[in-house]
């Protein structure tokens, strides 16, 4: 049975890395994808494919603690670009507007 780009993707979700400081694996549809975004030209799925990887990549929904102080803090320093993202994703318009523009 062959699995779908889809699946194989989905597969890629595991558990986090004991050594975080390690590239993240990723499927070649997913670079085209975060290219596509950073182009500004990304149709919607490209768009949804770059955000979890991105998501993937930052370790947003993955805890930090790992075997060793170091890599528990490297894995932190990733999840907080994550967060920083997502929180800036869950920002109500009403707080956006308080907001200083550039």
């Amino acid at each position: 049975m062959s699995m779908t780009e889809a699946q194989k993707v989905k597969a890629r979700k595991r558990l986090p890395s004991a050594d975080p400081w390690k590239p993240t694996s990723v499927a070649r549809q997913e670079v085209h994808a975060i290219k596509a975004l950073f182009a500004g030209k990304a149709t919607e799925h490209q768009q949804i494919m770059a955000t979890a990887l991105i998501y993937r990549m930052t370790g947003v929904e993955d805890l930090e603690t790992r075997p060793d102080e170091r890599a528990s803090v490297f894995a932190g320093g990733k999840r907080f670009i994550g967060t920083q993202i997502l929180m800036m994703v869950r920002m109500s318009p009403e707080f956006i507007e308080t907001l200083d523009d550039l």
